[in-house]
């Protein structure tokens, strides 16, 4: 959703998008603060990047995103957890750690699912994102069994169950 409205900032968004894909780390990290600052303009640019493009400006355009509050962005960080790519991975659990609890419904939906207990590079994604939220004393008990049903001998069987439990919990609580 570009902001039509707009074309001077869609000019600066393009120009900046494009440095992501510099070879200087410098100009890449100077491009990223610079979309920070424009802020939700960019955010539907920065999910096209992620979604439609390979290599260094896709991890460049999570670490953005990371650094911004971008509900909108977290289920293509989710889609993200099951990439071939390690770096691409890490980068977007720590972008959804970022979103806090934001990110724990479309997870738990994802856990519910078989693309997402099925696989393990994503049960390792989630791990760590349910670590951290953990650890900063984010998570309800029900959710904590879910991190705990990671962890456990038969994640393949137990995390499914466990985040059904935490997704109905957070549905009933936010009335959806």
């Amino acid at each position: 959703m570009k902001m039509k409205e707009y074309p001077e900032i869609d000019s600066q968004i393009d120009s900046l998008l494009k440095e992501l894909y510099n070879e200087e780390g410098i100009r890449r990290k100077r491009a990223r603060i610079s979309l920070i600052h424009i802020g939700q303009a960019a955010v539907p640019h920065l999910i096209d990047v992620v979604q439609n493009e390979k290599g260094q400006a896709r991890w460049e355009a999570i670490e953005t995103l990371r650094s911004m509050e971008a509900p909108t962005a977290v289920p293509v960080l989710i889609d993200a957890l099951n990439d071939d790519d390690t770096g691409i991975r890490w980068a977007a659990s720590n972008a959804l750690i970022a979103q806090d609890r934001a990110a724990l419904k479309p997870l738990f939906r994802a856990l519910v699912n078989k693309n997402g207990f099925g696989s393990p590079r994503f049960r390792q994604g989630a791990h760590h994102i349910l670590h951290a939220l953990k650890d900063r004393h984010h998570l309800s008990p029900e959710e904590v069994e879910v991190f705990e049903a990671l962890e456990g001998i038969k994640p393949d069987v137990e995390v499914p169950w466990t985040a059904r439990a935490a997704l109905k919990e957070l549905e009933n609580e936010s009335g959806k």
